[in-house]
């Protein structure tokens, strides 16, 4: 009985959590906003669930070279202002221009502790956001979220944020932005294309890429921008 008593608390707490998660999932599906730079709040949902982890590490560690970078614990280092100094043609330049005005954030990120494979994995898959960013040429307004969540979505198939920011976008759109619909599907259904045809990018190491060819890092990857708008073309009509 002295057990169950005490693990009261918890409880309350784990409720109060998942009740704030859900409060702010609301607050932006209908919140007027043109893109997802305030949306981290939809991210803690999926992190307070149990069972929600243990699904997404577990299917990471079914993959060898994943859960070799897994154990390996080894972080992102980006620099901006070495990204900064590179040739405009570089994936890292390309990264700069995406992180110049969110310097900090970065760093926060990169600060973290993260020394359970979960709190690693999660890490590494935000500290990527960008990276994908950069070679899906994908802008960080509405559309491009969406394009970058469905893509990451196809890569890392239990990685649940990025679901909810699909379907947070798709929600909000509907009741105070239509007119992004269209271009919404068309987003969800190229990112999530390249997602797939893309080699596994969880286990890359990005500093050896940084002063390449953005073009070579995407031939190297099989990120084929224009075969994706081919598929879009032929099966969807799609006019972009």
């Amino acid at each position: 009985m002295s057990d169950a008593i005490s693990a009261i608390p918890n409880r309350i707490f784990a409720y109060i959590k998942r009740t704030i998660a859900f409060f702010k999932l609301y607050k932006f599906i209908f919140r007027e906003t043109s893109d997802f730079s305030n949306a981290l709040g939809n991210f803690i949902l999926p992190h307070t669930y149990p069972k929600c982890r243990k699904t997404f590490i577990d299917w990471l560690r079914q993959d060898d070279r994943m859960a070799d970078t897994i154990r390996s614990k080894k972080n992102i280092d980006i620099d901006i202002e070495a990204l900064k100094k590179l040739p405009e043609n570089t994936l890292g330049h390309h990264l700069y221009n995406i992180l110049k005005d969110n310097e900090d954030s970065v760093d926060q990120i990169q600060s973290l502790k993260s020394n359970s494979d979960y709190s690693y994995s999660v890490k590494r898959i935000v500290l990527t956001h960008d990276i994908y960013h950069a070679l899906l040429n994908a802008d960080t307004l509405y559309v491009g979220e969406i394009k970058v969540a469905a893509f990451t979505t196809a890569q890392i198939e239990h990685y649940y944020p990025s679901t909810i920011s699909i379907c947070t976008g798709i929600l909000s759109a509907c009741f105070t932005k239509q007119h992004y619909l269209h271009s919404i599907f068309e987003a969800l259904i190229e990112g999530f294309y390249l997602g797939k045809s893309t080699k596994q990018l969880f286990i890359i190491d990005w500093e050896k890429y940084w002063d390449k060819d953005i073009e070579e890092v995407r031939k190297e990857l099989n990120i084929d921008l224009n075969a994706a708008k081919e598929v879009m073309c032929s099966k969807f009509n799609y006019k972009g």
